[in-house]
């Protein structure tokens, strides 16, 4: 599913109680693994972020996701989460909050 804001959205439907999501930035500008996108990646999930501080990311992420991870390749950043249905919308703020406002 496309958005109207070039958002690009997939959905598979499993048997799991959980919700995975994936959000994957895409640019030329992120050349390498060991570069500031992998600075990013490594720091997304305890920095701060946005309005919030440091310790306030950490423990949203503590309290909404059961697994997370990162990874950075030439062109594009991946964060991963797995969370239940119930922290959707808190998972979607978190990753966005991470992912655009660090």
């Amino acid at each position: 599913m496309n958005l109207d804001n070039g958002f690009r959205a997939h959905f598979v439907v499993n048997d799991s109680r959980y919700i995975a999501a994936t959000l994957v930035l895409r640019s030329a500008e992120i050349r390498a693994s060991d570069g500031l996108g992998h600075l990013l990646e490594h720091t997304s999930f305890v920095g701060a972020a946005g309005d919030y501080e440091a310790s306030q990311i950490k423990k949203m992420h503590q309290d909404y996701i059961q697994e997370s991870n990162a990874s950075t390749g030439p062109g594009v950043i991946q964060w991963q989460a797995l969370f239940l249905p119930k922290y959707l919308e808190h998972v979607l703020r978190l990753l966005a909050l991470t992912s655009l406002e660090q």
